[in-house]
């Protein structure tokens, strides 16, 4: 027997079917607020000098996206990696970072936004003197699980886990300036 919605004052013929699915329960949990106390979140170490916190897990919107917020040591910063199958975007809260896209090499700072498209390799590095402190957008979701399995398990699985969620690593951390000087 088929449920249908609607009034019970409304004909059967006239209410549309309920069609009950894992999805339809995803979606109405996206369509609910969702606040994140700032000291409730949980700080996943990924890479030495890197400690990444879970802000909106996509599971909070469909998939469609994910929010972190990544706190950077100086000198640290990814190697060289690419996204198969997420863009991925940058909204820098405080400090400085470098990142290299391409070929290119820029800087951003406080109120600077940086987007790299999936299948793009890049990398960050903080060279300040300080944390930097950035919020980071995959879309769609569901790299956010690499960070929970980066904190439990040890840096030499960091690829495997990496092909895990469709991304890699295809070149070093981005060298300091006085090393590419030499």
């Amino acid at each position: 027997m088929t449920r249908m919605s609607g009034p019970a004052n409304v004909p059967a013929r006239m209410r549309a079917p309920v069609i009950a699915t894992a999805m339809t329960s995803i979606l109405h949990e996206a369509t609910r607020p969702v606040v994140d106390p700032i000291q409730d979140v949980d700080w996943l170490p990924v890479i030495p000098g890197e400690m990444i916190a879970i802000r909106l897990d996509s599971a909070h919107t469909a998939k469609a996206f994910a929010l972190v917020e990544s706190v950077v040591e100086p000198m640290a910063g990814p190697p060289l990696h690419v996204h198969h199958d997420a863009d991925e975007m940058f909204y820098v809260l405080s400090g400085h970072v470098t990142f290299a896209r391409h070929d290119e090499m820029f800087e951003a700072g406080p109120g600077d936004v940086v987007y790299i498209p999936r299948d793009v390799p890049h990398a960050f590095r903080n060279f300040g003197d300080e944390q930097a402190r950035m919020l980071v957008t995959f879309t769609p979701g569901g790299f956010e699980d690499f960070f929970r399995a980066a904190g439990a398990h040890p840096p030499e699985r960091l690829p495997e886990l990496l092909a895990q969620r469709k991304a890699s690593i295809v070149g070093p951390q981005i060298p300091h300036p006085r090393e590419t000087r030499r």
